[in-house]
Formats: structure tokens, C-alpha cells, sequence
């Protein structure tokens, strides 16, 4: 009896291609897995945050004006603040960098970086995308993450929403 139950639960987890839906934030907008739903509990600065907790798999962006960062006398070029992105994933334990990619998104310049991590709460092993996006008025962080183990599961899912940021707002994305 278990096992017909466990199958039940897991048999909507492995039905078909995933669907998405486009969701639009302030200054841009995403498609985002129909498994996942909106939350506020992934990071305080994100300006999007999605997650599926069954599944295992979250989605966040944050976003920087360039004028701010400016104005703070913070001058960044993409590979450096990707760098500095990148630095805040840096002080997991087993923190390791598996690929490196200079990416074209929707028109933006970005740096795309596959890694795994350790988190020292729980032992977890985590793989992460993180997507560095740039426009000529923002930069843009677009984590996605998964347990490790799901990786090969959710790379896919992780890589359309990633690939599908675009920046503008509803009426003009759709002027595009």
C-alpha cells in the first residue's frame, strides 16, 4: 500500500515536458515552471522569488540600478561584478565552479556559472545557475538552485528560465 502511494505522489512530479508561464516583474519578466509559486522567503533583496519546496527547486533575481551603484562610487564591468556575485556563493563549504559561460540573453549581455555547493545548516549539497545579466541601466542576478542530486532532473527547467529574462516592462516587451 505504501508503494502505490509514494507512486501516486511522485507520478505528478514525472508527467510530461513542464509547462511555463510568463511572469512579469517591475522592469523585465521571466517564464517561470508552472510547478513553482511566488514567495518572499528566498532573499530579502530579490525583486522575484519563485520556489517549489517538493520539488526542490527556486528561482530569484535580484536586481541593481547602475545609477545607485554609481552614485556609491561603485563602477562595475560585467566579468567583474559576475565576480562579485559569485564571491557571495564563494564562502560555501565545497564550493566548486563546474562551467563558465559568456552568454547572449534576449539581447543582454550575461555570464552564466554552473556550481555546487555545500550548506553548512544541513550538509545539503546544492547545484546552482547563476546568470549575471546586464543591460545599460541594471545588472541582474538570476539564481536558480537544486539539490545536488536533482541537477540533471532540473537543468533544463533552471536553463529556460534563465534564458528567458526580458528586460522592459509588459507593453514594451510586447512592442518587441
Amino acid at each position: 500500500m505504501k508503494r502505490i502511494l509514494w507512486t501516486l505522489f511522485l507520478l505528478p512530479l514525472a508527467c510530461g515536458p513542464t509547462e511555463f508561464n510568463t511572469v512579469q516583474a517591475e522592469r523585465y519578466s521571466m517564464d517561470i515552471a508552472d510547478y513553482m509559486s511566488s514567495t518572499t522567503d528566498l532573499n530579502q533583496e530579490a525583486s522575484l522569488q519563485y520556489q517549489s519546496p517538493v520539488r526542490e527547486v527556486y528561482v530569484a533575481v535580484i536586481d541593481e540600478s547602475k545609477a545607485e551603484l554609481q552614485a556609491l562610487n561603485l563602477f562595475f564591468s560585467l566579468p567583474a561584478y559576475s565576480d562579485l556575485a559569485n564571491q557571495n556563493f564563494g564562502t560555501l563549504p565545497e564550493h566548486t565552479i563546474e562551467k563558465q559561460e559568456n552568454a547572449q540573453i534576449n539581447g543582454l549581455n550575461a555570464i552564466v556559472t554552473d556550481f555546487s555547493a555545500t550548506l553548512p545548516e544541513n550538509n545539503a549539497g546544492v547545484f546552482y545557475r547563476l546568470a549575471v545579466v546586464e543591460s545599460p541601466t541594471h545588472f541582474y542576478q538570476i539564481t536558480g538552485w537544486t539539490l545536488k542530486e536533482r541537477r540533471d532532473l532540473y537543468y533544463d527547467d533552471l536553463t529556460r528560465m534563465i534564458q528567458s529574462f526580458r528586460e522592459g516592462t509588459a507593453e514594451t516587451v510586447a512592442e518587441e
